[in-house]
C-alpha cells in the first residue's frame, strides 16, 4: 500500500495539502491495524525523550490533526512504526518552526517492553 509522504524540506502546495488530508483516515486505519499489541510512546522534547501513552491519548491527538504520515525503523529483532499526526503546513510542522499554526506529534509503536529509537 502506498501513501503520500510528508517532506519537511519541501513547500506543500494547496493541492498537496488536500492529498495528504484525504489520506489521513486510511493511514490511521493502517497504523492501528499493524500496531495491535504494541506499546505506544509520544515523542517529547523534540524527539529526545518519550512518554508512554495509550490508545485514548492517541485518539485525542488524532482529533485535532489534519494529516498523517508514516515511517518505520526495523532490524531483525526490532520494529518501530512512527505515526506523525500534523496540522498546518508540513514544512513548518516537522521542525516546530510554525507552531502553533503548524505542528505535529510523533507517536511511536514498538513491540512490548522495547523503547523507541527513532
Amino acid at each position: 500500500m502506498r501513501y503520500p509522504e510528508v517532506d519537511g524540506q519541501l513547500i506543500a502546495l494547496q493541492n498537496d495539502l488536500k492529498i495528504i488530508e484525504s489520506a489521513k483516515n486510511s493511514i490511521l486505519g493502517f497504523w492501528y491495524k499493524v500496531t495491535v499489541g504494541m506499546d505506544f510512546y509520544l515523542s517529547v522534547s523534540n524527539g529526545k525523550q518519550y512518554q508512554q501513552i495509550n490508545l485514548e491519548d492517541i485518539k485525542r491527538i488524532e482529533k485535532r490533526t489534519q494529516w498523517a504520515s508514516l515511517c518505520k525503523w526495523e532490524k531483525s529483532n526490532f520494529l518501530e512504526i512512527i505515526l506523525q499526526l500534523g496540522w498546518g503546513k508540513p514544512e513548518s510542522a516537522c521542525y516546530k518552526r510554525g507552531f502553533p499554526a503548524s505542528g505535529s506529534e510523533f507517536i511511536h509503536g514498538v513491540n512490548p517492553g522495547q523503547q523507541p529509537i527513532g
